[in-house]
Formats: C-alpha cells, sequence, structure tokens
C-alpha cells in the first residue's frame, strides 16, 4: 500500500531540505508547498494582527487546492513524502487568532480536512526557537528578517501541544537541531531506516 508521510515543523526546522533529500533516496514523489502564491503573507509578517484572517484562510486555500489537485492526479496512488500539511494551517490559526475569527476558521478546516484526508505518518521536526531564527536568517528571506524570537517559541509551545494531542495519524518527533541532512548523509539513512521500521515507503 503507498505511504504518505507529511513533515511538519515550525518554519526553519528544514522541512522542506528533509522531504526533497528523503524523496531523492527513495526516487519517491516530492510534493512541496506552493506558498510563493500566497497574496498575504508579506503584509502578515509586516504586521501579524491586522492581516490574521485573510492569511490564514489563504494558506489554507491553498494548501488545499494543491493537496486535492495531487489526490485528483493519482499522486497518492504511489508512495509521496511532501513538506506540510493542512496541520500547519490549523495550528497557525490557534497560534494566531481566537474568538469569532477561530471560529470561522475551525469550521472551514474541518470541511477541508475532510475532503484531502490525512497522511499516513506525521514528520514532526521540533527545534529550539533559536536554532529557527538562525536558520531563518542564514536562509535570508526577506519576509522573515522581522520574526521576533517570543513568538518563534509561541509556535513551538503551540506544535508541540497540538501533536502531543493527534490521534488519528502517528506521530514521529525529532529534535532537528541534532541532525544535519545536508552535510551528514549517514542522517538521512537514519531518517529513511526510522520511516521503513515504521512501515512506511516499503
Amino acid at each position: 500500500m503507498p505511504s504518505y508521510v507529511a513533515i511538519e515543523g515550525v518554519m526553519g526546522s528544514g522541512k522542506t531540505t528533509l522531504a526533497r533529500l528523503v524523496a531523492d533516496r527513495l526516487s519517491i514523489q516530492n510534493l512541496v508547498e506552493t506558498m510563493d502564491i500566497h497574496p498575504f503573507m508579506k503584509a502578515f509578517y509586516a504586521d501579524r494582527a491586522a492581516y490574521t484572517l485573510e492569511t490564514e484562510l489563504c494558506c489554507a486555500l491553498i494548501h488545499y487546492h494543491q493537496l486535492n489537485r495531487a489526490k485528483r492526479e493519482g499522486v497518492f496512488e504511489q508512495h509521496v513524502i511532501a513538506d506540510f500539511h493542512l496541520y500547519k494551517d490549523m495550528l497557525f490559526a490557534v497560534a494566531n487568532m481566537s474568538g469569532p475569527e477561530l471560529e470561522c476558521f475551525r469550521q472551514l478546516y474541518a470541511f477541508l480536512e475532510s475532503r484531502v484526508g490525512t497522511p499516513s505518518l506525521l514528520l514532526y521536526l521540533r527545534a529550539p526557537a533559536r536554532f529557527l531564527s538562525e536558520r531563518m536568517k542564514r536562509r535570508g528571506r526577506t519576509m522573515e528578517e522581522g520574526v521576533p524570537i517570543e513568538y518563534l517559541e509561541h509556535l513551538s509551545r503551540v506544535y508541540d501541544e497540538y501533536f502531543a494531542a493527534l490521534k488519528n495519524v502517528p506521530v514521529i518527533t525529532l529534535q532537528a537541531e541534532k541532525y544535519d541532512f545536508l552535510e551528514r548523509p549517514g542522517d538521512i539513512e537514519a531518517v529513511v531506516n526510522m520511516l521503513q521500521g515504521a512501515g512506511e515507503f516499503r
């Protein structure tokens, strides 16, 4: 049966790099998040409070569209590793919204999630906020320059709590700062062995 593994973690944790390297190592499909088309992301990073609702709704719809299109095109009929899932959207909504805005988002999210399904396994890249901040500075994305470390700490707590409580999908947690997937090929082998040991990509 084809496996569908999604990698999640706060920005800067290494999701996209790990997904690409695992996909290359196993010659499987790599589904990459396409947030470059998001019309509000730059404004959100400049003023999170002012652009939260439209940013989070748009994120969810972009992710839904990408996953639903892949489903229609038969992508999930083969092994797939992705650097995102809709879980990310609920996590950011919980981290950034409350009251009627959050309730509005929850209703949309429940509908979207029911249409795209869930991964067979979730790989959670957990990392200290300072590590994430340094990674983000090195990759030099302009819109991330002003992200305070306190916000990364807040996101990390939300991620920890959400994935600790997740029941319908098995979760493997890795401490991202202990791995160097680009410089140490053995680290990729360790992750591949871990995934295959959990019954994925066999």
